[in-house]
């Protein structure tokens, strides 16, 4: 462990400790508070970690079997988030390396248990894949035939439902009046707009307001900001998301409303 760390942390010394000041001090604001915990994140990780620690158990510590490995590869690190989200927020994807193992821990044991016991577990787990499997061949068919059915059984569209088709023909549209708007720069806010974007072609720079955002000047010249600029964003109107309106107002002389 000692030597795969050793390259990230020869790194951060050459570059003033760039990444340690980054996590701790710019991204992270640690402060003792409980009402940390009741930020929907929190909440959201201390539930994954308390079926994490439950299922962890039930497969690596009770005798028998004893799996020694998952049990000290999946509950430190959720204990320490537990501990830490008192002082900052936590994310639930940050035991997704947890998780991995206690399922790994659950193939050992499901190998080893009983034949009643392993038909019904897989009878369980098979419901959840036969739906995945479901969702990921209905999206499959071309979209006219998915908006089909959608027409035809309304209550399917929250079940299979994919937005990820409104980025093609929202990547024409903004090239068309960013084109229209004497070539605008294209500004997004979110990450997954600029991705989705930038996978049909269309470049953009990405505009947040986030604490981190002092660390990354400090990384990246700062960009002028541009005569005429294309703002793509789900906050609509504008006025939905106040800091994000109050920026575009600071920065640019006239702001109108563009086509949804």
């Amino acid at each position: 462990m000692a030597a795969g760390y050793a390259p990230f942390v020869a790194w951060n010394a050459a570059h003033n400790w760039e990444n340690f000041a980054f996590t701790f001090q710019t991204r992270q604001h640690f402060g003792l508070a409980a009402a940390r915990f009741v930020d929907i994140s929190t909440v959201r990780f201390v539930i994954y970690g308390a079926l994490l620690a439950a299922i962890t158990w039930f497969v690596a510590l009770r005798r028998p079997p004893r799996i020694t490995l998952v049990a000290w590869t999946a509950l430190p690190l959720p204990a320490a988030l537990f501990v830490a989200s008192f002082f900052t927020t936590t994310e639930s994807y940050w035991i997704v390396g947890p998780a991995v193992s206690v399922a790994l821990g659950g193939g050992v044991l499901l190998d080893s248990s009983a034949p009643v016991l392993r038909r019904a577990v897989i009878g369980v787990l098979a419901v959840g894949t036969a739906y995945v499997t479901a969702a990921a061949l209905f999206l499959t068919l071309p979209e006219s035939s998915q908006a089909n059915v959608f027409f035809a059984a309304p209550v399917l569209r929250g079940l299979f439902a994919s937005g990820v088709y409104v980025f093609a023909p929202l990547a024409a549209g903004v090239s068309a009046q960013a084109a229209a708007d004497h070539d605008a720069v294209i500004l997004t806010d979110r990450y997954e707009t600029a991705a989705e974007l930038r996978w049909y072609g269309v470049d953009s720079r990405i505009v947040v307001a986030l604490p981190q955002q002092a660390q990354w000047m400090r990384w990246h010249a700062g960009a002028p900001v541009p005569q005429h600029a294309l703002l793509v964003t789900f906050a609509a109107p504008l006025d939905a998301d106040p800091p994000l309106a109050r920026a575009a107002a600071a920065a640019f002389v006239h702001v109108k409303r563009c086509p949804t």
